[in-house]
């Protein structure tokens, strides 16, 4: 086994083959999330000094099998996308990649990065590498996300609800009846968002974001998430993005921004929102609803995974733990 430092730009056809094949890995692993998230990372006071370390893991027939991305500096290095209001972490390997090899891949790691600490969070349970880590060192955290099977009949689905949500629900469309309101969901997947309506959807995530902590209002705070922020740009451009917007009379009223995984089967949503003028009619609720449903009749998707945090509403949808588990690796 050999392991190399090399550039983002040398390994980008090995990474896409990886990614491709491996479907344990989820979006924030594939190259395009990365080649954004380094040439935006030092927009932020806690990642402007860390440097990038891309390590290509060769097997004997010179095949990469691995790849590991990394910034940090001195004694601290972290999984490039850490820092970030990212959902899952892992190194890129292939799928059948065994525990022998990351064996071979941490020790070879140890020598090029000696005297320092690997931290590595947000590693899924469903991932391989997560695997190998609870078998050799201690789990110092973990982090509940929350993932929502609603299968291929919508119907079937709601009724499986508890009867308090389904009366919500019931609830919720009355009340647009009731008050003759138009309202109309759009779904968009792989498909790019013009800047005019991502300004829009900013400007519904960094009200709402405000009206959940002044501290989320700053101008500083808005021009980050509006031009250099990693998930903005990837959820607006980047190939399998996905984004559902909620209108109410015309006005953007929630949004859903994310990913399709790379097997088809998964919407991860890390930036969801609401506008809080049309809160009586549960936006963010609605919204989530007309989505699934959307991806029933339309795709072969089954989950909607609304991403890290134990908000009650997720639970009400009939949502799922998962978790994200953090380690320190000592080198």
């Amino acid at each position: 086994m050999l392991l190399r430092e090399v550039k983002l730009t040398d390994v980008k056809d090995a990474w896409q083959r990886l990614y491709s094949s491996n479907y344990a890995l989820t979006p924030y692993s594939s190259y395009q999330f990365n080649k954004i998230a380094s040439r935006y990372y030092r927009f932020a006071p806690n990642r402007y000094l860390l440097r990038i370390r891309i390590f290509e893991m060769l097997d004997d027939n010179q095949t990469t099998i691995m790849i590991i991305p990394l910034y940090g500096r001195r004694n601290r290095y972290y999984l490039l996308g850490d820092l970030m209001m990212t959902g899952h972490l892992d190194f890129i390997y292939k799928q059948d990649i065994s525990n022998e090899e990351f064996a071979q891949a941490l020790a070879l790691l140890q020598e090029e990065l000696k005297g320092t600490k690997l931290i590595l969070s947000k590693i899924s349970e469903r991932s391989k590498l997560n695997d190998y880590l609870a078998l050799h060192y201690p789990i110092l955290d973990k982090k509940i996300c929350i993932n929502v099977n609603f299968g291929s009949d919508f119907e079937m689905y709601i009724q499986s609800l508890s009867k308090k949500t389904r009366r919500h629900i019931r609830n919720m469309y009355n009340r647009l009846q009731r008050a003759g309101v138009n309202w109309e969901v759009a779904v968009m997947m792989n498909t790019p968002i013009e800047n005019r309506m991502k300004s829009e959807m900013l400007r519904v995530y960094n009200s709402r974001a405000a009206d959940k902590d002044s501290k989320n209002s700053s101008i500083m705070q808005r021009l980050g998430r509006n031009y250099t922020n990693p998930i903005t740009i990837s959820t607006a451009r980047m190939e399998g993005n996905f984004n559902a917007i909620l209108r109410i009379e015309g006005t953007m009223a929630a949004i859903n921004c994310g990913y399709v995984t790379n097997d088809n089967s998964t919407v991860i949503v890390p930036r969801g929102a609401m506008n809080s003028k049309y809160a009586w009619f549960s936006p963010g609720m609605l919204l989530d609803l007309e989505t699934m449903r959307w991806l029933i009749h339309n795709t072969d998707i089954t989950n909607l995974d609304l991403s890290r945090g134990d908000e009650e509403y997720k639970y009400s949808l009939g949502g799922t733990e998962h978790y994200n588990y953090f380690y320190t690796l000592d080198f």
